[in-house]
């Protein structure tokens, strides 16, 4: 039997940091950078190899850019994070999207809220939408369909569909 072709040919890419700055590297291209002089602490590259977010480290924020290049747009700002006295702690793209969930670290010290946020970068300037509130969410791990995430946070670990729906603690332990 043939193998049906697809229609698109996925490229393979890779996001990193070099220099505090977002590069790219695709196959047959090379590594170039994505724009520069933004003091860059992480970054990650969504499922479909489309979109960088990256994280300022002297701000704070978050920020989108295609792969392809082009302007950069603030999706997390840092007077949203001024106001939540906060800063972002870790960050990822829900599976075969462009939405990012987050979740916030206090900004002064380690005392993490146990939140969790989202954001979508092909929707830039739109506010945070709170999908568990501090101390309800944690940091998010997806299942390999993109359809489920654990969340982390001591003392539970629960399970939830990516939207917030159907959460549900997974067991207890004690804290300590």
């Amino acid at each position: 039997a043939d193998i049906p072709a697809t229609s698109q040919t996925q490229v393979l890419r890779v996001a990193f940091s070099r220099l505090a700055d977002p590069w790219i590297w695709t196959e047959g291209e090379g590594a170039r950078p994505l724009t520069d002089s933004v003091n860059v602490m992480e970054v990650i590259l969504s499922s479909d190899g489309q979109v960088v977010v990256f994280k300022r480290d002297d701000t704070g924020e978050l920020i989108a850019i295609p792969a392809e290049g082009g302007e950069p747009q603030v999706l997390v700002s840092a007077d949203y994070l001024a106001g939540q006295a906060a800063v972002v702690w870790r960050f990822d793209f829900i599976p075969n999207t462009h939405q990012v969930l987050f979740t916030l670290n206090s900004a002064e010290g380690f005392h993490p809220f146990y939140d969790l946020q989202r954001v979508d970068a092909d929707a830039p300037g739109s506010a945070p939408v709170q999908v568990f509130a501090p101390g309800q969410g944690g940091i998010a791990t997806f299942s390999p369909d993109g359809q489920w995430m654990s969340l982390y946070r001591p003392g539970s670990p629960d399970l939830a569909q990516v939207d917030g729906t159907q959460a549900r603690t997974a067991f207890t332990y004690p804290e300590g």
